[in-house]
């Protein structure tokens, strides 16, 4: 027979095993859901480290200063595949013709070469950053942005690919830019 005394020693026993275990899970969690982690699966600190340098890029500063000095860039990395992007989302008041010509002007003089111009609405751009491909897609009324009342996307992505053609199939007008003349697919 067991007396009070007798099961108190068994159940600090247990509750200190038990608080042991949850420090231990915790502290696993933690480290697996860093930001970047250490790269087992999905996104790697060299991937977190990428998207920040892409948000510096000069265009996306160009973009937001000349044209919605509210707008800030957000950055994602997909654990799939580990692929980066930033996007930035602008409320410009402009026109369609006349905010892709003024985005298109800027992200050019940031040194980004135009690739080329689709007959679906999307304006795309390529660039080297850090040795590797990396593409830009400019975008007017897309509902690929999720930011209600924006009017002109761009979106910067590692691995040198367009956004995938889902926006409005509208001509996009000739440009402006003294820059090589675009392909139209």
């Amino acid at each position: 027979m067991l007396s009070r005394h007798g099961s108190a020693p068994r159940t600090a026993a247990v509750l200190g095993a038990a608080a042991v275990a949850l420090v231990s899970m915790t502290a696993v969690g933690a480290v697996l859901a860093y930001d970047g982690g250490a790269g087992i699966y999905g996104c790697a600190r060299a991937d977190v480290d990428f998207g920040r340098r892409l948000a510096q890029d000069p265009a996306v500063a160009r973009l937001a200063a000349h044209l919605d000095r509210t707008a800030e860039p957000g950055r994602s990395c997909d654990d799939d595949d580990s692929s980066v992007a930033v996007d930035l989302e602008l409320s410009t008041g402009l026109e369609r013709a006349d905010a892709l010509r003024t985005a298109a002007g800027i992200v050019e003089q940031a040194g980004w070469a135009r690739r080329d111009r689709t007959d679906d609405g999307r304006w795309c751009f390529e660039k080297q950053v850090a040795g590797r491909a990396v593409s830009a897609t400019l975008t007017y009324e897309s509902e690929l942005r999720a930011e209600p009342g924006s009017d002109l996307g761009l979106t910067l992505r590692r691995h040198g690919r367009c956004l995938s053609p889902q926006a409005a199939s509208t001509p996009v007008p000739s440009s402006t830019s003294t820059a090589a003349p675009s392909t139209t697919r």
